[in-house]
């Protein structure tokens, strides 16, 4: 079992129970500092960039920008949890726009040019393979360690920030199933002193601590099954539905 990484679920399943203002008040701590030490990774690799590595600059063709694009669909799952948390908001219908385009802009940019820094402090094909290529990049591009273990230490912030961002959003979905019927009402009560759904908060959490692994679906024979089970229970107890028909 993976020790770390089941504390940092379950503390972040107890800060969400606390509440969404300590939630967002340390998930917008963290995000400050992943910001900040992106920008240093920039400062610092910035000087030890070679053109030379930039030569040729798509070595691998039209296929590999389709193939990079696939994978790098999958950091940006995470801007849909803004939408999750839209009942939160005091002004939704401008503030979640604002926040989703605004967001996933900086992000954007920022994936663009620490790309550039780091391949041009070190060329690809010695980044490939590499858990931690940015720490790679100033340790071994720019010769400085001391600036590898602060972008280490920036990646552990940034997982646990996604971590919450992730189990925020999933609780807000499985709330708002509950008020539809699609799941048991149970699942959505909250708390009236913390305001949060405290028993789908805790459920999330203690099963993700418990089942930390590589991802892969589960039960894939009777994965279907489960579907149709769920269809039918939802088609019956829908609250939107019966309210409609």
């Amino acid at each position: 079992m993976n020790l770390p990484a089941t504390f940092v679920v379950l503390a972040v399943a107890g800060l969400l129970i606390l509440g969404i203002r300590q939630s967002t008040r340390t998930n917008t701590i963290m995000v400050v500092i992943k910001l900040a030490v992106l920008g240093l990774f920039i400062a610092l690799g910035v000087g030890a960039i070679d053109t030379d590595n930039y030569s040729p600059f798509s070595p691998n063709g039209f296929n590999g920008m389709v193939d990079a694009a696939a994978l790098i669909f999958f950091a940006y799952i995470g801007f849909d949890a803004v939408s999750t948390c839209s009942e939160e908001a005091k002004r939704p219908g401008r503030d979640l726009p604002l926040a989703i385009i605004g967001s996933l802009t900086i992000a954007t940019i920022l994936y663009i040019v620490v790309s550039l820094v780091a391949t041009g402090a070190l060329p690809y094909d010695q980044l490939e393979g590499d858990a931690s290529p940015l720490a790679t990049v100033l340790d071994e591009g720019a010769g400085l360690p001391w600036g590898a273990d602060l972008i280490s230490f920036g990646a552990l912030v940034a997982i646990t920030s996604v971590v919450l961002t992730i189990l925020l959003g999933q609780v807000r979905i499985m709330f708002s199933m509950s008020r539809d019927g699609l799941v048991p009402a149970a699942l959505g009560r909250v708390n009236e002193r913390t305001r949060t759904p405290i028993l789908v908060t805790a459920l999330f959490g203690v099963l993700i601590a418990v089942v930390e692994r590589g991802f892969r679906v589960p039960f894939v024979p009777v994965f279907g099954l489960g579907l149709v089970i769920y269809v039918i229970y939802g088609f019956r107890n829908s609250k939107l539905r019966n309210e409609s028909a």
